[in-house]
């Protein structure tokens, strides 16, 4: 069975967030199109991503080190549990949608740390004498990003020199061997406020255009 992995980094409820309402569409689409797969959603914000800090990192260090998780203490296989079982999730799945509003040009934190929880030697690359090498291959991504200016839309005066989070997305999905990378991005809702509504109408078409081919 395919499985879609929907990582979604909102807290808001969906009748105020752009993103989500994109996401309802693309979501309502793609399981008309792909009624068998199975969509699995990940809340970073329901539930808290796995830490990285002072307590945690010896375990983490000691896998990224060499050691076997097997060989960890106790204490250490109890910290990393959690992380495990997200990473062992990512790994399971066949396709990715991620979901976001941009905070100050970039990614929420969430994001970002659920990024670092999945982003492990041997699991999503691995090291080499030429360089990182992505273990996910053939595997795809769609990106659903709401922002009030104009980053990524190529039909206004837009400036992606100032969008560090879908370049950031792109780049960490492709260390991980996933090239196929589709962005569907609502923009300009608070440069035009008068617009907003024909914004997300333009984005829900673009994202059930995406989700009926995903």
């Amino acid at each position: 069975m395919t499985t879609l992995l929907v990582i979604k980094a909102h807290p808001e409820p969906a009748p105020t967030s752009v993103s989500l309402k994109v996401m309802d569409a693309f979501l309502e689409e793609y399981k008309s199109a792909h009624p068998d797969d199975k969509v699995v959603i990940r809340d970073v914000y329901a539930t808290p991503v796995p830490p990285i800090n002072n307590s945690t990192f010896p375990a983490w260090a000691a896998v990224l080190g060499g050691t076997k998780p097997e060989d960890l203490s106790p204490e250490q296989k109890a910290m990393m549990g959690p992380a495990n079982e997200w990473l062992g999730e990512f790994l399971s799945a066949d396709k990715y949608l991620f979901v976001n509003p941009m905070y100050n040009h970039a990614l929420p934190a969430e994001l970002k740390q659920y990024i670092d929880v999945v982003e492990v030697p041997h699991a999503t690359f691995r090291y080499t004498a030429q360089g990182p090498v992505g273990m996910l291959n053939g595997k795809k991504a769609a990106h659903i990003q709401a922002a009030g200016g104009f980053y990524q839309n190529a039909d206004v005066t837009a400036a992606p020199q100032d969008d560090f989070a879908a370049p950031y997305l792109r780049a960490q999905l492709k260390l991980f061997g996933i090239d196929d990378f589709t962005g569907i991005y609502a923009e300009g809702m608070d440069t035009y406020p008068d617009r907003r509504d024909q914004f997300i109408a333009q984005a829900c078409d673009r994202a059930r255009e995406v989700a009926a081919k995903f």
